[in-house]
């Protein structure tokens, strides 16, 4: 979980997908998804 201001969003959602991505490798793909949202309820 990131708090991250709304602004911001836009810029930073690749670069976070990309870096947790790319955190480990791994005989398969770590797939990242990520949402925004006020409330975790909202998020998805």
């Amino acid at each position: 979980m990131f708090e991250v201001p709304p602004q911001e969003w836009e810029i930073l959602q690749p670069q976070i997908n990309q870096v947790m991505e790319s955190a480990v490798q791994l005989k398969v793909p770590l797939v990242v998804e990520a949402h925004a949202g006020p409330n975790w309820m909202e998020a998805k």
